[in-house]
Formats: C-alpha cells, sequence, structure tokens
C-alpha cells in the first residue's frame, strides 16, 4: 500500500521559508558591503592584522614617566579592545586614526594614534592617552605642525 504514496522531495516540502530566509540573508549581505558598515568592517580588520602600528604605540607609552605613574604598567593590547576601537583610513590606507582602550595596572584609557604610513613602517604624527576618570589627557608623541 504504500507504493501508491507518492513522497514529496526535500525541495517541495521546504520551499516556503526557505526562498524568503534565502532573500533576507542576500538582502543583508548587499546592504552590509553597500553601506559603511563593510567599510568600518575592513578597516577594524586590517587595523587587527596589522600589530605593529598599536605594539609600537604601547611600547612608547611604556616609556612615558607620567603614564607610568597615572595607568602604571599598561597590559597588552588584547584583541577585543581593537574591535571596539574606532579606525578610519584615508589616503588609499596610507593614514590612520585610530582610538582604542588602553588597561594599566592602576587604571584605565583610551589611546588615540594618528599616523602615516612610509614603506611598510608606520609614522606616528601624534600619539594621545586620555583618562577620562582624571580628566587628563597624556601626550606620548606631540604632533608637529
Amino acid at each position: 500500500m504504500n507504493e501508491l504514496i507518492e513522497h514529496k522531495s526535500w525541495w517541495q516540502r521546504n520551499w516556503k521559508w526557505l526562498t524568503p530566509m534565502v532573500a533576507i540573508f542576500l538582502m543583508g549581505i548587499g546592504l552590509i558591503s553597500s553601506s559603511e558598515i563593510g567599510e568600518n568592517i575592513s578597516d577594524i580588520t586590517r587595523a587587527y592584522a596589522d600589530t605593529d602600528l598599536v605594539d609600537n604605540a604601547l611600547q612608547k607609552a611604556q616609556e612615558n614617566e607620567e603614564v607610568i605613574a597615572l595607568l602604571g604598567t599598561l597590559e597588552p593590547l588584547d584583541k577585543l579592545a581593537i574591535l571596539e576601537g574606532v579606525v578610519q583610513y584615508s589616503n588609499d590606507y596610507d593614514s590612520i586614526d585610530f582610538s582604542f582602550r588602553v588597561k594599566g595596572s592602576n587604571g584605565k584609557g583610551r589611546m588615540l594614534i594618528f599616523a602615516n604610513k612610509n614603506g611598510n613602517a608606520w609614522e606616528y604624527k601624534e600619539v594621545v592617552i586620555g583618562i577620562k576618570k582624571l580628566n587628563k589627557t597624556i601626550i606620548i608623541i606631540e604632533r608637529k605642525e
């Protein structure tokens, strides 16, 4: 008797919910790739991969006496801090304005980096750490105008 029952294929049983889901997924991908969100994701990914930019700035900050006095020894930057940061590239990815959180043994702050790329190395125009709790700004590398 079971031989007379016609079984529907997977597609025939599921097309009603699968088709709208695929359409929504494709529209979401299209919106992300055509908006500033897509650019921000790209910039954060690029900054995440360029560890020298952040590591060299942290090393220079760690050599600053005022940073040591107010924040203590700076912890190595965790990757989540970069993802939470604000990154803006310009000049075909040869200039960067980058802001991210830093933690020290005595407190925390926000580091701002303004730099230009010269070949494979970054030249810092300005590096600053802001400590909101103390309403204090520490200039690590001062901008020369």
